[in-house]
This record gives structure tokens, sequence and C-alpha cells, in this order.
């Protein structure tokens, strides 16, 4: 009798998991914290509104033609935590809608004080404008806690996980926190090469990242986040046979 008690006991232990020998689930990863310079980026799901400027300069035989257009890009941004990442994924509208008064005159230009004020938006009833911006802007955005890495891709939404491990195996955007007074100046061996990436502190409280070719055909193209606005500025240039920029700064909206 009373080997078959000890038997049933025995039984419900196992059967309930409160053995010693009883499997555990492995806990799941927990994302680090934010970093301060990133903050702005992953706080909450929010629309976005920014100021976009087009401006090229065509060189022809016997004169220099300086075109600018300009207007507000729609975008919103949603976020997500995803076992030890957190996410940020923006998407923007096609179009650009035209400023409805004269221009833009609001210093748009990443703290560098080169406002644009001659936009053709001066009137209602304008044509919406493309503008390729708004694909440098859109996009989905990691961090692991420490850097922050970037993909074109925005479907599917949330990335899994498999991709999101394989994004932050590539160069990072930005990887960490440059030091002051060192950001922001290639090394002469980046310059002789040509094309390096370069993370800087912006003019305010910004910190940037980006990349850039020098040589013929030269282009770069930036990122600028900071912890109260997350993504608040991004510019696109070239210079070829025209010299084309593309700029988008957050507007407080």
């Amino acid at each position: 009798m009373r080997r078959r008690v000890r038997w049933i006991a025995a039984a419900v232990i196992v059967a309930t998991g409160c053995g010693r020998g009883a499997a555990r689930e492995p806990a799941a990863p927990t994302p680090l914290p934010v970093p301060a310079h990133l903050a702005g980026l992953f706080a909450g799901d929010r629309a976005l509104t920014y100021g976009a400027v087009h401006s090229e300069t065509v060189f022809g035989d016997e004169r220099e033609e300086f075109v600018t257009t300009a207007g507000r890009l729609r975008c919103a941004r949603q976020v997500a935590v995803i076992a030890e990442f957190r996410v940020a994924r923006i998407t923007c509208e096609d179009e650009v809608t035209p400023w409805d008064g004269d221009g833009v005159g609001d210093g748009l230009g990443g703290g560098d004080g080169d406002g644009v004020g001659d936009g053709n938006g001066d009137g209602d009833g304008d044509e919406a404008l493309s503008m390729p911006i708004d694909r440098d802007l859109a996009g989905v955005y990691v961090t692991d806690g420490v850097g922050l890495w970037r993909s074109d891709a925005t479907e599917p939404w949330p990335l899994p996980l498999a991709e999101l491990r394989a994004l932050v195996q590539t160069p990072a955007l930005i990887a960490g926190v440059p030091v002051p007074g060192r950001d922001g100046h290639p090394t002469g061996a980046d310059e002789e090469r040509g094309d390096y990436h370069e993370v800087y502190r912006d003019d305010g409280a910004g910190l940037c990242g980006g990349d850039v070719s020098i040589g013929a055909g030269s282009s770069l193209v930036t990122w600028c986040f900071d912890g109260a606005r997350g993504l608040y500025f991004v510019k696109r240039a070239s210079d070829n046979s025209a010299t084309r920029e593309d700029r988008a700064e957050l507007l407080d909206e």
C-alpha cells in the first residue's frame, strides 16, 4: 500500500511540473534601454510631417539654371519590441503637398542656416510634387540598445526576428556616440579611398550618420536623430552633370 501511495505522489509531481527535473521555458530576451540620443525615434506611434525641399542646378552650354521645389511630406511612425530589439517603422506618402504660403522660409537645412525662401508652392491648387527624399525617410530603424541600423524594407511589419538579427550583423548607421572633438572629420585614408561612413554631431544636440562618396559623381546621404524628436533631418546630395540636393526636416505640427 505504501509503495502505491508513493507511486501516485511521484506521478502527480511529474504531471504538475514541480519536480526537480521539470523543463522550464527559456526566458524571452529583454531589450536594453534605448540610448538617450535615439529615445525620440522609439517613443511611440505618431504622425510626422516633414518640410521637404528639392534643389537642382543644371549646367548648360551658356548658363546655369537653378530650380527649387518645396512642400510638406506626411509620414507615420510605428514602434514595436521584438525579442531583444526595439524597432521603428516610418512610412511616407508618395507625393509632397506644396506649401500654401510663399514657399519655404523657415530655415530648413538641419541647423546650417541655409533655408530656402523661393519654393514654388506660392498658392493654392498646385499639383502634388514627387520628391525622392521620401525613400530615404521611409524604412525600418532598429536598435539593440547600443547601435542603430536601418533597412529600406518596410514590409512585412513587424519585420521577422531572423531578418532583424541578420540586419544587426551588417555595419551600423550609428554604432555609438562619437567622441566630442573627433567626430565629423574623415581620416586621410578615408578621403584617399573616396568612400566612407561618418558619424558626427549636428550643430544642435543631434547625432548624424551617413555615407559619403568623393570623386566623379560624388554624393552623400545623411540621417540625423536626437532624443526629443527622433529622426528630424535627412539629406541626400549629388554632384554630377547636375547638382541635386533633397532634404527633409521634421516640422513642429
